[in-house]
């Protein structure tokens, strides 16, 4: 139940409403990958990759209001609920690009380089939303011109084509070999968040105000993981690692949308045949806002956990 606040003419009055919403999205991103790399004397590989993406995604909300209640006014129900459907259909694709180093300076050791480009993508979205609300013969004007019962309407289907550049990547890392032991890595990543930019070739849409706005609310970021590997007897082997993806965002909000994520795995190997298992537990926060008021939006805290097993079984013919 969410209170709606007072009637501006009467501060004694306060209104109350049932809202609920459900969001449904799926997607895939996949990638055609051409790569190429050069080693020089096994102390130093070179190597570029040109990357095809392809993406889809979908997405429906269904935003409902019910229960309207008016304290000083128990028995007036003029409204039984109001239910907003809103859907948007995105496709497309881009290219990207890497450039990657590593440099050996002695066999235990290993100093790796990466770059990747933005995306640059070409996308359209297909949106429409429907509206449906179902009155008790409301008397909408007061003067008995017109009662409200049930009333719809919809939009049509709009198609936007525009252009997405997403944010690049540097990447560093360090990793070091225990003789046939097992590994010890870790790596940091820059993401450079506020760069990603929207545009159209056609200027039919002006986005200027949505790049200030990415400009204005992101920020770039430390991203970083750790993790080894360590051979038990002569075919078993245990691994762990930690990954922290940093808060985009420039505002807080009281809320620390970071993302830490644990894994830990065990696997047993012969020339011929492996078997991995790894369990994954990851943790975040977010924030959500169904709707945008000048003051006073609604505000979702939303607290996300998951945790995934995985099996990977490799035969050698």
């Amino acid at each position: 139940m969410s209170v709606l606040g007072t009637f501006p003419s009467n501060p004694n009055d306060i209104r109350t409403v049932l809202q609920n919403e459900n969001v449904t999205t799926s997607g895939a991103q996949n990638q055609l990958s051409i790569a190429y790399g050069v080693n020089f004397s096994d102390k130093f590989y070179i190597g570029g990759g040109l990357g095809l993406n392809f993406l889809s995604f979908q997405s429906k909300r269904v935003y409902q209001e019910s229960n309207f209640r008016f304290d000083l006014a128990p028995n007036f129900h003029p409204l039984d609920n109001m239910r907003l459907e809103e859907n948007l259909k995105t496709t497309g694709s881009g290219i990207s690009a890497s450039l990657g180093m590593i440099y050996r300076p002695m066999d235990q050791v290993q100093i790796g380089f990466s770059y990747n480009t933005p995306t640059f993508y070409q996308l359209t979205d297909n949106y429409s939303a429907n509206m449906t609300t179902k009155w008790n013969s409301f008397d909408y004007y007061g003067n008995g011109s017109a009662y409200l019962t049930d009333q719809s309407d919809k939009t049509q289907e709009i198609t936007t084509p525009y252009a997405l550049q997403t944010p690049s990547r540097i990447n560093l890392g360090l990793s070091f070999f225990m003789e046939g032991k097992g590994f010890l890595s870790g790596d940091i990543e820059l993401s450079n968040y506020a760069g990603a930019t929207y545009s159209t070739g056609d200027g039919t849409v002006d986005f200027t105000s949505d790049n200030a706005t990415i400009k204005s609310a992101y920020r770039n970021v430390i991203n970083f993981r750790v993790g080894g590997e360590y051979k038990i007897l002569t075919n078993y082997r245990v691994r762990a690692g930690y990954s922290y993806l940093a808060d985009p965002y420039r505002s807080t909000q009281n809320t620390d949308r970071s993302t830490n994520r644990f894994s830990g795995g065990f696997g047993y190997r012969t020339k011929d045949f492996s078997v991995d298992l790894a369990l994954i537990f990851s943790e975040a926060k977010s924030l959500y806002t169904p709707y945008t008021l000048n003051y006073n939006s609604p505000l979702v805290n939303i607290s996300n956990t998951n945790t995934m097993a995985l099996v990977t079984v490799g035969f050698t013919l």
